[in-house]
């Protein structure tokens, strides 16, 4: 009974432990959480026409006129999705740059908007598996870009 016990408190820590799953051609590294992280429009900054132009010590971010959302991501993500005000505005499937770690995408926002807002990047491995970041902003912006 204990040996029983013993092999399979081992095979549950195998399995809880083990991250790495193998393929024909080898050992595959396999990341449980994949990260997204939208990097433009960061938190505390004031941006105006697309350029970040100071005042670090805001909570919320300011934006006047367009502005570049950036999103960067591990490799493993197929597209991303980004959302203002939980309402679909762009599907991206193809990164800005590619960087040897991470993708990095990019949408700008130049339609109408007035107070704040929700940018969300919702980006997937496939159609089951996605991560999201969010960000909160105050955007001032008659559509011109």
């Amino acid at each position: 009974m204990k040996k029983k016990i013993i092999s399979m408190a081992i095979i549950a820590m195998f399995l809880t432990v083990s991250f790495t799953t193998f393929s024909a051609f080898g050992k595959v590294n396999y990341n449980p959480d994949p990260e997204v992280k939208i990097t433009a429009p960061r938190s505390a900054y004031f941006y105006m026409c697309g350029n970040r132009v100071g005042a670090p010590n805001l909570k919320i971010p300011i934006i006047i006129g367009y502005v570049g959302i950036d999103v960067r991501t591990d490799k493993d993500f197929e597209y991303v999705e980004i959302y203002i005000d939980e309402e679909l505005k762009e599907t991206l499937d193809r990164p800005l740059i590619k960087e040897d770690e991470y993708d990095i995408y990019q949408w700008i926002w130049s339609e109408p908007s007035f107070g704040r807002s929700t940018i969300k990047a919702l980006a997937y491995v496939n159609a089951e598996n996605s991560n999201f970041d969010e960000q909160e902003v105050y955007r001032y912006s008659f559509g011109i870009v």
